[in-house]
């Protein structure tokens, strides 16, 4: 089954951007001093906020923002959210919850929080709490384990949902800029997220022509805007991806959610791109030449169809020259597990006494294939759960595939790029390994070697997939030639 790396890239950033942490780095809010300034509106005993969320032009969700001061309002606020997204995904109704809450001191710092990511089978918790300088953090999944990590806090730590809240009218002037600190769930670590004011904006609100800030965003290359209006209310934020939000009233969010039900469009139908040629039997071509057109960047690319014949026989486990593999080829990771005992145990039941890297990796392709059921997934997920649920798209093939590599001694990558079927080019993932030279593998498509169509756009695990996000809706594809 395909996946969107819409979903694989983006649900991550979804989480990243959406439901974690800010950490203030050189640039300082206009100082607050009163509750009003916080709430940048007659202060209310409760506040709640809603936004409808779209893709394209279909509307998949809604999000629900609430602040509320606790009782003693010295000691600040606690804020709640949700965001819900429903949406038809390779011809199977999917869902998605994510739930959280935070206590805010009456800067609105934060000082601990809990969140919960839900769909299906597969979920993944996290609650966190600042003491000392430190973030105790902890990770839960479905069967898996809790991860725990302390990471050291320099300054103020803002919750992201926080952040509507802080839009002071100097933070609104031109030419106001900054960097943030932002927390990657996926990485571990804060990574740092830009930020410009850079123009006034008229845009349509409920009927009025209002005037307001942009704000633009730069995380990793991956850039978002946000319209906020001249009272420091976000009106609408926007990604290059096609990911939309609005604010808006909450019945005319739900209202709008049950008609759209009737008739909802699949997502990877508005993700995927048309090729030019139509080709009947991708996996028995030699090479393909293409033009890739990404962003603002055109290169043209021939590539060519390996042969398990022209594979050297590296012995287990693999030995590399400096620069053929980096060390964390073979590291275990949060999300890719190599060191759990259950995936150590299940790579050497399935390669038994097989001394040839390829051969063993082709073992655990055939394994991962023929034992993960293919279903629709809307998930971060990490080996070892995928290894007890057995179930997933792309995304938990890959995954499981790399960790039982790692674990057998095979360096190996995660892929994420597009490949072909039926006409349009999908986003896709696949795995990489190193056995005398770097091969990829399709353990969804049971493919070995990936045929040509298989266009790898970026390398790594999931974090380094993020990247992706940035390209999606803006890539194009002619095929050149083929033969």
């Amino acid at each position: 089954m395909l996946r969107s790396t819409f979903l694989i890239g983006v649900t991550g950033l979804w989480i990243t951007m959406m439901s974690l942490l800010v950490r203030r780095e050189y640039f300082e809010f206009t100082p607050i001093q009163s509750q009003q300034e916080v709430l940048l509106f007659e202060y209310y005993d409760y506040r709640q906020e809603y936004k409808a969320i779209y893709l394209g032009k279909e509307q998949v969700g809604f999000t629900s923002t609430s602040l509320e001061p606790l009782k003693d309002p010295k000691e600040g606020y606690e804020l709640r959210h949700k965001t819900y997204l429903s949406f038809l995904f390779l011809g199977r109704d999917r869902e998605m919850l994510i739930n959280g809450k935070a206590r805010l001191d009456p800067r609105l710092g934060l000082q601990e929080f809990t969140m919960k990511i839900s769909s299906g089978d597969y979920w993944t918790s996290m609650r966190g709490q600042i003491t000392g300088g430190t973030l105790n953090l902890v990770m839960e999944s479905a069967e898996s384990p809790p991860l725990r990590r302390l990471i050291p806090v320099k300054g103020p730590v803002f919750y992201s949902e926080a952040l509507g809240f802080v839009w002071t009218p100097a933070n609104l002037k031109i030419g106001k800029q900054g960097k943030f600190d932002v927390f990657n769930p996926m990485a571990m670590a804060f990574q740092e997220l830009r930020f410009f004011i850079r123009e006034k904006q008229k845009i349509a609100f409920k009927g009025q022509e209002i005037e307001t800030s942009v704000a633009h965003f730069d995380l990793q290359g991956l850039e978002t805007r946000a319209w906020i209006s001249p009272q420091g209310v976000v009106l609408r934020e926007e990604s290059p991806t096609g990911l939309l939000m609005e604010k808006e009233d909450a019945w005319k969010i739900f209202d709008t959610m049950r008609k759209k039900r009737e008739t909802p469009t699949d997502l990877p139908n508005l993700f995927s791109i048309p090729s030019n040629l139509e080709l009947e039997k991708p996996e028995s071509l030699e090479r393909m030449k293409i033009k890739l057109q990404s962003a603002n960047e055109i290169k043209e690319l021939e590539i060519r169809k390996t042969h398990l014949s022209e594979i050297p026989d590296t012995p287990l486990p693999v030995q590399g020259k400096a620069g053929e593999f980096d060390a964390a080829d073979l590291a275990s990771t949060p999300w890719v597990q190599a060191d759990d005992p259950a995936i150590l145990a299940k790579a050497r039941e399935i390669i038994g006494g097989e001394k040839s890297s390829l051969k063993a990796a082709l073992k655990i392709m055939d394994w991962v294939h023929e034992n993960v059921t293919p279903v629709p997934t809307i998930s971060l997920p990490r080996a070892k759960e995928v290894l007890t649920l057995r179930k997933g798209d792309c995304n938990e093939y890959t995954v499981l595939f790399t960790a039982l590599a790692r674990a057998a001694g095979i360096p190996a990558r995660m892929v994420a790029g597009i490949v072909y079927q039926n006409g349009r080019f999908f986003y896709h993932a696949w795995p990489e390994v190193f056995v005398g030279r770097w091969v990829g593998l399709d353990p969804t498509f049971g493919q070995a070697p990936v045929d040509v169509t298989h266009i790898p756009l970026a390398s790594g695990d999931l974090e380094q997939q993020i990247a992706l996000v940035n390209k999606i809706g803006r890539i194009k594809v002619k095929i050149l030639e083929t033969q």
